[in-house]
């Protein structure tokens, strides 16, 4: 496991962090706006205690498209090409 997989797996859970590969193109689309608002947010939360808690409070399909969005940051690039 990667550093950068082992800080998500402490951010989102090993099981989004493995679950996020396989998003599909489509889902992560519906979920651009939500992704960009999330990560806005957990970079204005600063520590880790309250990025946890923002993460807590995403749906499942936010969430799992911004831990892939933080694995790959090019990925909603080809989200919006493909659209």
């Amino acid at each position: 496991m990667s550093r950068l997989d082992k800080e998500l797996a402490c951010l989102f859970g090993r099981q989004v962090v493995a679950d996020c590969k396989k998003l599909k193109l489509e889902v992560v689309a519906l979920e651009a706006g939500l992704v960009a608002e999330g990560a806005r947010q957990l970079i204005a939360a600063g520590n880790p205690k309250q990025q946890q808690a923002i993460v807590r409070a995403m749906d499942e399909e936010t969430a799992l498209a911004l831990c892939r969005w933080i694995r790959e940051p090019n990925f909603l690039t080809y989200v919006q090409v493909s659209r």
